[in-house]
């Protein structure tokens, strides 16, 4: 009988889906897997609209949401409180699909997904914070706890979990970001992008719109790639725009890995799977934007490192810019050797060598 996994999600930011993705595509054939949104699932009516409230709330009420994450993480409540709404739709899931073992990607699942295992299935952690994780990431009863980096180590330490319960593996970006990458040249062609000249690809992160006027007024020549993602509004904005530079405008797309190969330069927020993806093609940051509380250490990473640089305002970020296009070919590549010293390519194999052997 081929084994079987739940790994358990939500689309709720912080690269839940991306990091529950990327374990699932390097699976091996003999394993069957299944993807529960947990919140989307819920038969609550509120759970269900977490998934849609979360990017406005992180958005648009950064203080208190920042207030709530540092009150929070101060206290030991958060998840038993969640528990009871969450561990019923974990045991109806289990029972459905009778899994051999469970991998939980968010904090605010976790205590649900111990308690529906009730020591029966063992639980693989997968802590998606690069550096500043909220304790309800941690919790004792994990089978495994894999972590991003020692930082997150050693708080798992300071809260009480055992040693030889955790395991520094990197955070898993999908398989792609290792055996899929293009070279430049190759990339910009199939995507049909210019074959000169310099590339920035605009992604999630701060006011895209301002910030693609603030980009389209720089004298400098250069072409531009925005994500959109399911934001129509956003995309027929930027469509209207008389633009001065060529630039290329997408929906969803899920081939990051082809995107990020061909591009020169990326401007994103400081989401943990966005940089770890970047870091893998060793591609300069300009971080337009975090969130107080899990992606502060984040930007304190990619900064003290020399990565990228951080600009939160749109005038911001086309100055950056600048300088960047501007300058000759060296300085761009310090920023790119720096960008992929932080790379963990062996993340999402040691994820799933550890699942496995969890199975066994």
């Amino acid at each position: 009988m081929p084994k079987r996994v739940l790994i358990v999600m939500s689309d709720t930011g912080g690269g839940h889906r991306a990091v529950a993705e990327a374990i699932a595509a390097a699976l091996p054939a003999s394993v069957e897997y299944r993807l529960l949104d947990a919140f989307r699932a819920s038969p609550l009516p509120l759970f269900r609209q977490v998934p849609v409230l979360y990017p406005h709330a992180s958005a648009f009420w950064q203080l208190p949401w920042a207030a709530v994450w540092h009150v929070s993480d101060r206290m030991e409540g958060l998840s038993a409180f969640l528990q009871p709404f969450i561990r019923p739709l974990i045991e109806q899931a289990i029972a459905d699909f009778q899994p051999d073992g469970l991998v939980c990607v968010h904090p605010l699942l976790l205590s649900g997904v111990l308690a529906a295992a009730a020591d029966r299935l063992p639980v693989l952690t997968v802590v998606s914070d690069l550096v500043t994780p909220h304790r309800t990431w941690f919790d004792r009863r994990s089978t495994l706890t894999m972590l991003p980096g020692v930082a997150v180590y050693e708080r798992a330490l300071r809260l009480g979990l055992a040693a030889n319960r955790l395991q520094v593996s990197g955070l898993p970006v999908h398989p792609n970001f290792r055996g899929g990458l293009r070279a430049r040249a190759e990339a910009r062609a199939l995507l049909g992008w210019p074959a000169r000249g310099r590339t920035v690809l605009l992604m999630a992160g701060g006011d895209r719109l301002a910030i693609a006027r603030a980009l389209n007024q720089l004298p400098t020549a250069f072409h531009l790639a925005l994500l959109t993602g399911h934001d129509q509004q956003l995309r027929q904005r930027l469509r209207a725009l008389d633009w001065q530079h060529p630039v290329h405008i997408y929906p969803f797309v899920e081939d990051i890995p082809l995107l990020m190969s061909a591009a020169d330069v990326l401007v994103s927020k400081a989401g943990p799977s966005t940089l770890s993806e970047a870091f893998m093609v060793g591609l300069p940051i300009v971080l337009s934007g975090y969130l107080r509380g899990q992606e502060w250490g984040n930007l304190a990473l990619l900064v003290d490192a020399g990565a990228g640089e951080h600009a939160p305002r749109p005038a911001q970020v086309a100055t950056v810019l600048s300088r960047w296009l501007q300058a000759d070919g060296a300085a761009l590549a310090v920023f790119s050797r720096n960008a992929a010293l932080l790379a963990r390519p062996d993340a999402t194999r040691q994820t799933v060598v550890a699942l496995l052997e969890m199975l066994a």
